[in-house]
């Protein structure tokens, strides 16, 4: 009862990846444990501390990402805990694979303009989910029609976390842009949907920024800086927003 939003995947680039859920403010200490699938089956041992940062959705919650560098390349589980208490409880752990090696065939989904919570959303969710692709770019407007995390949500409500939006999609990595929907509001896309090890990697950047005094600008306001690319296969994507905030005219 203490998970708010169910752990899903951000980030990941190379042998890396960056796990992320939410929680109510029981405890202010987590973690994930994770470890490697082998024939079939994975006990996670190894523990990697997460940070939190205090979140409102309608109430107040702790949002918690932990980026996690795996030994090789291959599939791994991996279970969230609020102090010492496992949030999945029954659910079968989640796994997540690293990116796949140069020559590689995979395939991929995109989204964009999505984040209406509506049966939509929802069917479009499933069917990724239901898919054989390995992760899942936007192209903006993640959530409607502000960008808050109210509007992201939880599991008791919202337009992307509730089980039948996000959760939907399994551990299939997500590269989010941001879109003009939320480019004002841009703190909870960054925080929620993280890319900052694939922007460090890359030279790119993820981080607010203030702008200030252009003609179309009274006084500073902070706006993301928000792209980077990353490589899967033989390819390498590039995350590239190009919105700006609706009343910049």
């Amino acid at each position: 009862t203490s998970l708010t939003r169910y752990p899903y995947v951000t980030d990941v680039v190379g042998n890396s990846a960056r796990i992320n859920w939410g929680t109510d403010t029981s405890q202010s200490t987590g973690s994930v444990t994770w470890g490697p699938v082998s024939g079939g089956t994975c006990t996670p041992t190894n523990t990697v501390t997460a940070t939190k940062v205090s979140i409102t959705v309608g109430k107040s919650e702790y949002q918690w990402t932990a980026p996690i560098t795996f030994p090789s390349s291959g599939t791994y589980c991996y279970r969230v805990q609020l102090g010492a208490s496992d949030l999945l409880g029954t659910d079968p752990s989640p796994q997540v694979t690293t990116a796949a090696a140069p020559g590689a065939s995979y395939s991929f989904a995109v989204l964009g303009d999505y984040g209406a919570g509506t049966t939509a959303e929802a069917n479009v969710m499933s069917q990724i989910g239901k898919s054989p692709a390995s992760f899942v770019v936007t192209v903006g407007d993640n959530v409607y029609n502000s960008g808050t995390n109210a509007e992201y949500g939880d599991l008791s409500g919202g337009n992307l976390f509730p089980k039948q939006y996000l959760p939907a999609l399994g551990s299939r990595p997500i590269f989010a842009a941001e879109g003009n929907h939320g480019f004002t509001q841009n703190l909870p896309y960054l925080q929620n949907l993280s890319a900052l090890t694939a922007a460090q990697a890359s030279g790119g950047r993820f981080t607010q920024e203030s702008y200030c005094c252009t003609s179309t600008i009274s006084g500073s306001h902070n706006y993301p800086s928000a792209w980077y690319a990353f490589d899967w296969g033989s390819v390498r994507y590039y995350v590239l927003d190009a919105a700006f905030a609706d009343g910049m005219g």
